[in-house]
């Protein structure tokens, strides 16, 4: 019993489960197999030498050294402005800072406000331009500003005579008599902490932070470590006076009555005792190492400076200095300064040809000097080497940047910072706001937009180890809004579609009538759907659309009169038949004896319309001014605006009137489009660089070349702004262009087989199948009334919402690109040769045919599975 009751209660569930199961089948099988246009994200990835060639700019980095990795080249130069020389004339009290391009003095100041006699001697010049002196007869070091302005007097101990700027810009002073090391704080000049150091007599920071001092009184030097002072190694320096490191991280210290200089390596171990004296040099004392790591040496009692380079082999000599020099420093243009106590005179040298370029006062008397007065030796240690790879990047749409990820390696003292820009132009890159450094793997912090450039900055401080970059990778998604542009703005393989389908798009419009619709092709709105004003006629309609329906004394002519929207001509008696004579506003007129909307079929099977009681054509009885003429019952304008057909052929309207197309008969060759009579270059095949747009086959300047405008925008001068021509409906012939209606300018151009003219560029781009054509399929677009034609009733005033559907060449084509291969010039299309994914999936292909199959034979299974 309960199976039969089972059986009895569930059969209809059943047989109701089985009848949808079937239709469900069907139609999801129909949907899935339907073409899906789908927009898939883009993957660029930069990954071997191809790619890193491909750079828009590269700085100081190489990817040939190593096949496919992106580093930084061997000793890269490192980025040094050194504007001033910072001279201390101890003898006179005073500091003077010379300009180092020109030699001319920018100021002079006077330190007798600090203390009388205060013998300034050492300097050190730190990464903002300002100069630290230590005060060799007080216990002080002042702070001055590149401007001249002192900024801070610190106590540090007695005779300072060793200063320095470590890699943190901090300040260490060396208080020769007080056997102490002080470390300020660079950007306060608070102390920081002090240490016990020997008679400090110079000092100087090597690549690694590590503080060098000179103890001249025991002939020693000392290395500090740079966190606590500390000293982690002492080191036989005879006869030690000025002091200097390298980039190699070697120590040198002049041997004032050796006739060489001291030279060591990271660890304090000597090397050896660089001679000098046979370059005719007398008392080495102040070192400095110029831009190519070679030291240069002041030859205190004779007029010589000597070149040495990094392994200790006199280079060559310049002996047209000062008498009695002491100081010597280094500019960021290649030159070295020579600083004579004797004369007080400065030399500037070039280094590569060892010849003095010029020779200046240093406006005061007895400069002395052994350290840094440039700030080069600290930037030339304390500065990374810097070197850039940018690269452009386009994606086929408007894009949603996702993630941008490299790869590589960053050994101990090197650093790899990642950044980007976006913008609608290649052009408006270069004014574009970068991001802030980038996080490896997460989305960029850059607006949405087609073009992205990507900088990789590297940085060392030892110019024999690199970072390098293997790969990196940038992710996008379209996010572009499709609009009527010839252009594929949402990236699902369709030009001005529907997205989701590949139907044409379509937008509201309005004209002086009312409210209709238009759709899309080949970049351009065809003609509003909505009436347009015409002549006004009496129909009973608003024709002008001026407010005012059926107005005017002379619409039916002479004895008639205009009534319920149609004529009426008097009479005394005698009607057409169907009409009779009666009394209205004081006259007699015949009246129809049957209302039309009982005549209405009759009249439409005999290819009429009914009037006033009676079925006629369409235009008897209506009265049209001059120069217009009854077309489906309106007057309207007699132009080939609204009669495209009154040209022949050979003819192209202009300016409302036909005009002999210059076109016609003329031969172009098939590279070439004809236009307004002449041959002219296709672009077609064109490639233009950034900011240029093809205009008669060749590439010319163009602000709006490659900008991609979100929908309701339209690039003006370079710039995204509101389209003008948004709300703009043009009648037939013409095109908006600037918010202005003008003549169609494909109107008299003639293309290659294959190609298609383009508004409003107005020439020829694509290349595929077809034929010559004075324009775009869908040229004269639809006509700029509803069409009433005897066999149909008048149009009712309410504008149609729906847009129509004209015959023949008036009607919407629909192309996708492979029919069309639409291509268009660089000011509306983005460039190629990139890695995007956008396509459309084959519709005959994969799931949405397999599931429709699969999917009908579950619904056909499952019908024969019923039970009767």
């Amino acid at each position: 019993m309960r199976r039969t009751i089972m059986s009895t209660v569930n059969q209809p569930r059943r047989r109701h489960t089985i009848r949808w199961g079937l239709v469900f089948g069907v139609l999801a099988g129909l949907l899935c197999g339907l073409p899906q246009a789908e927009a898939k994200k883009e993957t660029k990835v930069w990954t071997d030498t191809p790619e890193w060639a491909g750079a828009s700019q590269v700085k100081n980095t190489t990817w040939t050294d190593v096949a496919g990795q992106l580093q930084l080249i061997k000793n890269a130069p490192k980025s040094k402005s050194t504007p001033f020389i910072y001279i201390p004339n101890s003898s006179s009290n005073t500091i003077a800072q010379l300009d180092t391009k020109t030699g001319k003095k920018n100021w002079v100041i006077s330190l007798d406000s600090v203390a009388k006699n205060s013998d300034p001697s050492r300097t050190t010049v730190d990464a903002k331009g300002d100069v630290w002196v230590g005060l060799r007869n007080t216990t002080k070091v002042v702070w001055i500003s590149a401007a001249g302005k002192i900024k801070k007097i610190v106590d540090t101990g007695k005779r300072p005579r060793a200063i320095t700027v470590d890699l943190n810009g901090d300040v260490w002073v060396g208080g020769y008599d007080a056997n102490n090391l002080t470390k300020l704080n660079g950007k306060t000049g608070a102390k920081l902490f002090t240490v016990a150091t020997d008679c400090p007599y110079g000092a100087t920071t090597d690549i690694k932070g590590n503080i060098w001092v000179v103890n001249r009184c025991k002939g020693k030097l000392s290395k500090h470590r740079n966190s606590d002072g500390k000293i982690i190694k002492v080191s036989d320096a005879a006869d030690g006076y000025g002091i200097a490191t390298d980039l190699n991280g070697q120590v040198w210290v002049a041997r004032y009555g050796g006739g060489c200089v001291h030279r060591y390596d990271n660890n304090g171990n000597p090397l050896g005792c660089a001679d000098v004296s046979s370059q005719g040099c007398k008392n080495p004392r102040g070192l400095a190492v110029d831009g190519d790591n070679n030291l240069w040496v002041a030859c205190s009692n004779s007029p010589v400076a000597v070149k040495v380079s990094a392994t200790g082999q006199a280079l060559g000599k310049n002996t047209t200095v000062g008498s009695h020099c002491v100081g010597v420093a280094v500019d960021a243009d290649g030159f070295v300064w020579i600083v004579a106590r004797g004369d007080a005179t400065a030399t500037k040298i070039n280094t590569k040809t060892l010849k003095a370029v010029g020779k200046y006062p240093t406006h005061g008397s007895g400069p002395y000097t052994y350290s840094d007065m440039t700030g080069f030796q600290f930037q030339n240690i304390a500065q990374p080497a810097e070197g850039t790879w940018r690269s452009i990047h386009s994606s086929q749409c408007h894009s949603k940047w996702l993630s941008l990820s490299w790869n590589g390696t960053t050994p101990q003292g090197t650093s790899i910072t990642i950044r980007a820009r976006t913008a609608h132009s290649r052009v408006a890159l270069a004014t574009a706001k970068w991001s802030a450094p980038l996080s490896n793997g997460a989305k960029p912090a850059v607006p949405d937009a087609p073009w992205i450039e990507i900088e990789v900055s590297m940085k060392t401080f030892d110019g024999q180890i690199t970072p390098s970059v293997t790969d990196i990778t940038l992710v996008s998604e379209p996010t572009g809004v499709e609009i009527c542009d010839g252009k594929d703005n949402d990236c699902d393989g369709f030009i001005d579609n529907v997205p989701g389908t590949n139907t044409p798009l379509v937008k509201n419009c309005r004209t002086k009538c009312g409210s209709g619709v238009t759709s899309c092709h080949a970049g351009d709105w065809l003609v509003c759907s909505a009436p347009y004003p015409t002549v006004e006629i009496c129909d009973g309609k608003d024709n002008d659309c001026d407010g005012e329906i059926d107005e005017g004394t002379t619409l039916c002519g002479a004895n008639s009169l205009c009534n319920a929207g149609t004529c009426k001509r008097s009479c005394t008696g005698e009607c057409p038949l169907g009409q009779t004579c009666k009394d209205i506003d004081g006259g007699r007129y015949c009246v129809g004896n049957t209302p039309c909307a009982q005549l209405e079929v009759q009249c439409k099977s005999e290819g009429k319309v009914c009037r006033n009681g009676r079925c006629v054509g369409v235009c008897e009885g209506i009265q049209c001014p001059a120069e217009h003429l009854c077309t489906n019952g309106k007057c309207i304008k007699d132009d080939c605006y609204n009669n495209p057909k009154k040209c022949i052929p050979g003819q192209y309207c202009k300016a409302g009137q036909c005009t002999a197309n210059p076109c016609s008969g003329v031969q172009c060759s098939n590279q070439q489009q004809c236009k307004n009579g002449k041959c002219v270059g296709s672009c077609a095949d064109v490639q233009c660089p950034a900011g240029q747009s093809c205009k008669d086959g060749t590439c010319q300047g163009d602000p709006c070349a490659g900008v991609q405008c979100p929908a309701g925008q339209a690039c003006v001068a370079g710039t995204c702004a509101a389209d003008p021509c948004l709300s703009v409906a043009c009648q037939n012939g013409q095109t908006c262009t600037g918010g202005k209606c003008i003549d169609d300018p494909c109107a008299a151009v003639v293309c290659p087989a294959g190609q298609v003219c383009v508004r409003p560029q107005g020439d020829c781009f694509g290349r595929g199948p077809g034929q010559p054509t004075e324009g775009p399929p869908g040229d004269a677009g639809p006509s700029p009334e509803p069409v009433v034609t005897p066999d149909a009733p008048a149009q009712p005033d309410t504008p149609s919402t729906t847009p129509d559907t004209p015959s023949g060449d008036q009607g919407i084509v629909t192309k996708t690109p492979d029919q069309i291969n639409y291509t268009p010039p660089e000011s509306v299309t983005r460039p190629r040769g990139n890695t995007c994914v956008c396509n459309v999936d084959n519709p005959t292909e994969g799931f949405g045919m397999a599931a429709f199959f699969m999917l009908l034979f579950f619904g056909f299974f499952s019908l024969l599975r019923r039970k009767p």
